[in-house]
């Protein structure tokens, strides 16, 4: 009985609150922490994507990063595509550092702002709360590439399927790494394309052992290879190699007692 009465009297309690705050009822409540809020999200950052002409660029691909200082890592908040005018908007960001990349659709190349060619080395936009940063704009060229011939160096006969392999110099890695490549075609040619601006060393590998892999300009290895200096939106032609015929080394196996040893 006593269980069934303190039922009934929570019930009354409850329906007494619920009175008390449909009426407006000068009763205390107790208090309870609410979570924490959401990071207001009301700031962006606008810009024009234009090509070398300063002509806009539709269809761009930008993305924001956003770095998280609590768990020291960097992540997409956000991203949107140019307009036929090559001008973009990306609202809807929280305060933070933030890192642009523009990736377009076409032929040019991809950057970071500010005219930056790797996300590590991105320049930072800081955002303010409620605030919309103007003129994060970005120029993208069209990628550069060179081309040249593979040849066997004894009667100069075209060499399918050779490997090209150009690298370039990483400052921060302090060290070459690759930047491109192409396989030859049937009459020797290839294409190594998507290159930015720099100086590249070139790399000939043979597609069989007939012939020795070599580096521009007829060198052993990559630390002599000579450098193949590229500019922006050009072709450099010519940049072919000969590749010399490979050693083969021939004799016979034989047992103690000099009979011939037959490979199985």
């Amino acid at each position: 009985m006593l269980t069934v009465e303190r039922s009934r009297a929570r019930r009354r309690l409850a329906s007494t609150l619920v009175t008390a705050v449909v009426l407006g009822v000068g009763l205390v409540a107790p208090v309870v922490s609410a979570a924490p809020a959401a990071a207001v999200s009301d700031s962006g950052i606008t810009g024009t994507v234009t090509d070398t002409a300063n002509a806009g660029m539709p269809d761009v691909t930008v993305s924001a990063a956003q770095y998280d200082p609590l768990a020291d890592v960097w992540g997409e908040a956000a991203s949107t595509s140019t307009d036929v005018d090559g001008n973009y908007v990306i609202g809807g960001l929280a305060a933070g550092t933030y890192r642009i990349g523009f990736f377009p659709s076409d032929a040019h190349l991809m950057e970071y702002w500010d005219d930056r060619p790797t996300f590590e080395t991105a320049t930072d936009v800081i955002v303010a709360a409620g605030a919309t940063v103007t003129g994060k704009d970005a120029t993208l060229v069209l990628s550069s590439d060179f081309t040249g011939t593979v040849t066997a160096d004894a009667g100069a006969t075209p060499l399918d399927g050779a490997l090209v392999v150009a690298y370039r110099f990483d400052a921060l890695l302090q060290d070459w790494v690759q930047a491109g490549s192409a396989f030859t075609d049937v009459t020797g040619s290839y294409d190594v394309s998507g290159l930015r601006a720099d100086t590249y060393r070139v790399e000939f590998i043979p597609s069989g052992s007939a012939q020795i892999p070599e580096f521009w300009n007829n060198k052993p290895d990559l630390g002599s290879a000579d450098g193949v200096v590229v500019g922006d939106e050009v072709t450099v032609p010519n940049i072919d190699a000969a590749l010399a015929a490979g050693a083969h080394v021939t004799g016979t196996v034989t047992g103690p007692s000099g009979a011939l040893v037959n490979a199985t």
